[in-house]
């Protein structure tokens, strides 16, 4: 697993927010938005019955069928006949020449109620009684009454006896339109007051069509059945006008007209008389005769009237006759409209309530308004799906009330809850900025700062003088030092930064941000040199920064006022005001910060929870720098340290853990590729909690689990110290140590004790000039000790600066062998050079590589036996220069040769010897060479001498002496 992984798998979810304060609006808002459903469903019916036209006009006209047809007593027909009533003579032939095409049904919507010649009342009897298909309608009417203040008894209004005896049924033709005159619905039963009960016109029409017997129609709970039809109806319950009583209207349908007037096939009955239409016009169809002429009175109100409309759906009503027609079809078709009860319709209207609720409450910006549009266009066009294809009246008023109450509502209280949350957060933010650097009280907080400015400026006098109440004249507010009088007090009005002629020791400065006067401070010297040019420089900063302050004072102040005891949001302009002022102290203080992090020497690395770097200042970049150009924002902690090597995987995976577990983690580094450069790396966690709600998150910690190291860790810090120089003077203080104690102890010791020898006891003269030759090569060696790690310190902290000339190598060489040829004479050693020619040229500091020649070739002579050879040479190509020294003595062994360079360390041979070494000379002969930006090899072998080589950089100036 990587450290990526881990620290995902650690990372918590914050919790959701749910607060009574949201909740409750809302809830009294979908409780306000029912009742107004409720009370404009039921006390508009109106708005319901428009809603159904609506929805008709919507759908269009449907294709009618071609077996049913009217025959129309239409204006032609009364121009040519003559005006109604009619010799029913005229309707008899009508009858005979329509069942001669054997119809299947004939009905004749004209009540013939009044008796005309009896000779023509015979002849439409007999007509009626040939065809034997024949329906006649009935109608309710109100008897007449001898008392003027009462109503009539409700009868029927029938044919004749001989008529009516003819037919093969009657039925009821009376029509009960709405409260807005629209005939929607049709009783399929009625009866008078005496219990005489018809069924519909339209029904025994349909009835007589299918064949049925006249009880052929079966009444059940909620429908009707009609042979294979079986028609849903319900009860219509109304109030009486007598107390207690209510009136059932039974067996009531909602006709599902199929359009406007004149939707079905019409046929005027002159073009019949004068068979100007063929009688198999009618054959095995529903003939329905009745008026249709405007002037006859017999026309009902439709939903598809529409008085400005589009053609067919005019002011013009529809005949009873084809309403007889709708009535017919809609129980054939089975399109009788269901309406839904009032629960289910308010059941709805809360349903899409809720939608809108959601929408707004999950949603924002354009993706609401598309929403709420969706869901506008839903009930729309999903209540005209449900009337056209499942014949249900959709609620539409129930539910677009509820729409159209509960939005704006909702879009209102969320606006309310945002402003005041947005209150609340600028008042948070307000705090946070405030506690971002510490704050004092005000008044404490200016006068510290008025007794660091006069303390810098050796004023006698800082006074803060603020506008008063009246915003008119300035009034003393602090003051540190002597407290000025009140003529040193100055108007607002005349407020500029001066520095008076007469008085070169007062400054006045006003306190302005953008503007706005927040006061003037005043700064007095009684004593010493007038204000210098810096001085007045460090008061002006001095100024505006207080200025600052003041008005971030203020801000906060303002923040803090309530208008009204209730939680109110404010304005949008207080907003503006305060986003303004609270932007341009954050800002400041993130260039501060901004400021402080890029001008750390220790690098800062910043890691989100899941190990990517979102911040890193340029010490961060910088240690980076010869492993990456590219930017180090978006990089993993993997790839930083593990894959430059930096630190291993395993220990980095350990650190982490350790870092969420909330401990803070110390690692040491080297980076040999920057000259061993030392590094620590301390990894820290980012917590997210603050003082403002510690409390909240530990009453949540103790009600949830929590993932290890805690809820509020959102990140970690990586503090990387550049620990070399502390590194160096803790590996000098370690060899000065070693130096004191061990390497001059040991000479100091015996040259105490022989000079105690030669003090407190009598030595002969001889043994006393031994001793004194002792202690004087002791004394040297100590001399030479100090020497060479004082030389060797001052180059490796570059105290010694190289003095770089072309140096012949060879006449090097040969200086070094001519200074050391009495010391290998001693020992009956022979030098041998093996010099190139011509001599090459570096350019180098002779003084120290003469050292360090010097060096190696009186080590290949001190630890050489008496009698052999040491050979010492140079060998270059294009590139490089190499110096060697040769010795044939006893050899290094593999395990010593990689800390023969270090410090003080000597073989334990030559340690037991008595030859005469510090253990320092090869430590400066390596750093002598590398500051001369090459390196010194070793091979060697026990018993069979050793050869140290100083290879050396040949620059292209460079060349070679002759």
């Amino acid at each position: 697993m990587t450290t990526t992984r881990l620290l995902r798998r650690l990372r918590t979810k914050a919790p959701v927010r749910r607060r009574n304060s949201q909740i409750t609006p809302t809830i009294l808002i979908l409780l306000g938005s029912m009742a107004a459903v409720v009370c404009v469903t039921w006390l508009a019916p109106s708005l319901s019955a428009a809603t159904g036209n609506m929805l008709f006009r919507l759908r269009g006209a449907i294709q009618p069928p071609d077996d049913i047809v009217i025959v129309a007593i239409d204006d032609g027909s009364l121009q040519q006949i003559g005006n109604w009533p009619w010799p029913r003579s005229v309707m008899a032939s009508v009858l005979d020449r329509i069942t001669s095409a054997h119809p299947r049904a004939v009905g004749l919507d004209v009540i013939y109620a009044e008796r005309s010649e009896r000779a023509d009342d015979q002849l439409l009897a007999d007509a009626i009684r040939h065809a034997g298909r024949v329906v006649l309608p009935a109608q309710l009417i109100e008897s007449e009454t001898t008392q003027a203040d009462s109503r009539g008894s409700a009868t029927w209004l029938l044919p004749l006896p001989e008529i009516k005896g003819a037919a093969v049924a009657v039925g009821h033709a009376h029509a009960d339109p709405d409260v807005d005159g629209v005939l929607r619905t049709i009783q399929l039963s009625k009866a008078d007051e005496q219990g005489e009960r018809l069924w519909s016109f339209g029904l025994e029409t349909l009835r007589v069509a299918e064949q049925l017997p006249p009880r052929g129609i079966e009444e059940k709970n909620g429908s009707l059945r009609l042979g294979r039809y079986e028609i849903g109806v319900h009860d219509e319950a109304e109030k009486a006008t007598l107390p207690g009583v209510t009136i059932i209207r039974p067996n009531e349908m909602f006709i599902n007209y199929l359009g406007p007037p004149r939707t079905f096939p019409y046929y005027s009955i002159a073009d019949v008389l004068n068979e100007h239409v063929p009688a198999a016009t009618f054959s095995n169809k529903i003939v329905l005769i009745g008026a249709v002429a405007q002037t006859m009175g017999d026309t009902r109100i439709t939903p598809f009237i529409s008085y400005g409309g589009a053609e067919r759906q005019s002011g013009i009503g529809m005949p009873g006759v084809e309403v007889h027609a709708n009535v017919i079809e809609t129980i054939r078709r089975g399109a009788w409209l269901r309406p839904l009860p009032d629960w289910l319709s308010f059941g709805l209207a809360l349903l899409f309530m809720l939608g809108a609720a959601v929408i707004i409450k999950l949603l924002d910006g354009w993706r609401v308004i598309v929403s709420l549009s969706a869901l506008l266009g839903l009930i729309i066009i999903g209540s005209l799906y449900l009337f056209d294809h499942y014949f249900i009246i959709p609620p539409v008023v129930p539910v677009l009330t509820g729409f159209v109450a509960v939005v704006p509502l909702l879009l209102l209280n969320s606006s309310i809850t945002a402003s005041r949350d947005l209150d609340q957060k600028l008042e948070r933010l307000a705090r946070i900025q405030q506690r971002f650097m510490a704050h004092k009280p005000a008044a404490d907080s200016c006068a510290t700062a008025l007794s660091f400015l006069g303390s810098i400026l050796r004023a006698d006098t800082v006074a803060l003088c603020q506008p008063a109440a009246s915003g008119q004249a300035l009034e003393l507010t602090a003051y540190v030092g002597r407290k000025p009088d009140e003529r040193e007090l100055v108007s607002v009005l005349n407020m500029a930064a001066t520095i008076s002629n007469n008085a070169p020791y007062s400054l006045q400065l006003p306190l302005i941000v953008e503007a706005e006067v927040f006061g003037l401070l005043l700064i007095k010297r009684t004593m010493g040199a007038p204000f210098a040019e810096s001085e007045l420089r460090l008061a002006h900063e001095f100024a505006g920064g207080l200025a600052a302050k003041l008005k971030t004072a203020q801000a906060d102040a303002q923040l803090k006022q309530r208008s009204l005891p209730i939680s109110l949001p404010r304005n949008i302009t207080w907003k503006l005001r305060a986003v303004d002022e609270i932007t341009a102290q954050l800002i400041a203080r993130i260039g501060f910060m901004n400021l402080v992090f890029t001008s750390m020497t220790d690098g800062l690395l910043v890691a989100d929870i899941t190990g990517r770097v979102v911040f890193a200042n340029p010490a961060a970049r910088r240690f980076w720098a010869e492993r990456e150009t590219d930017t180090l924002n978006g990089r993993s902690l993997d790839e930083l340290f593990v894959a430059h090597e930096i630190i291993a995987l395993d220990e980095l995976r350990a650190t982490m853990r350790g870092v969420l577990s909330g401990q803070s983690v110390l690692l040491d580094v080297e980076l040999l590729g920057r000259e061993g450069r030392f590094y620590t790396l301390q990894f820290s966690a980012v917590n997210a909690s603050d003082d403002l709600n510690s409390e909240r998150q530990t009453q949540m910690a103790g009600a949830h689990d929590t993932a290890p190291g805690g809820p509020g860790i959102i990140g970690l810090i990586v503090i990387i110290t550049d620990v070399t120089k502390r590194r160096e003077l803790e590996r000098v203080k370690a060899e000065t140590l070693q130096l004191v104690s061990h390497e001059l102890r040991a000479p100091l010791t015996s040259i105490r004790g022989l000079s105690d020898l030669l003090l407190k006891y009598p030595v002969p003269e001889a043994k006393t000039h031994e001793l004194l030759e002792t202690i004087y090569s002791e004394s040297v060696r100590m001399n030479e000790l100090i020497n060479r790690y004082l030389d060797l310190t001052r180059i490796e902290y570059g105290a010694q600066t190289l003095t770089r000339a072309p140096v012949a190598t060879n006449n090097l060489i040969a200086e070094c062998v001519r200074a050391l040829s009495p010391m290998a004479a001693e020992k009956g050693i022979h030098i041998i050079q093996r010099l190139e020619g011509p001599s090459p040229s570096l350019l180098a500091d002779a003084q120290l590589l003469t050292q360090a020649v010097n060096n190696l070739l009186s080590n290949a002579i001190k630890y050489s036996p008496t009698g052999l050879t040491v050979e010492i040479g140079t060998d270059s190509d294009d590139a490089y220069l190499r110096i060697y020294v040769r010795d044939h003595g006893y050899g290094i062994p593999p395990e010593a040769q990689a800390r023969v360079f270090e410090k003080f360390y000597r073989l334990e041979r030559d340690a037991k010897s008595d030859v005469v070494g510090t253990g320092l000379g090869l430590a400066l002969v390596k750093e002598i060479v590398e500051r001369h930006g090459g390196r010194v090899t070793l091979a060697s072998a026990p018993n069979e001498g050793s050869t140290f080589t100083l290879l050396l950089s040949l620059q292209k100036e460079q060349g070679r002496i002759v």
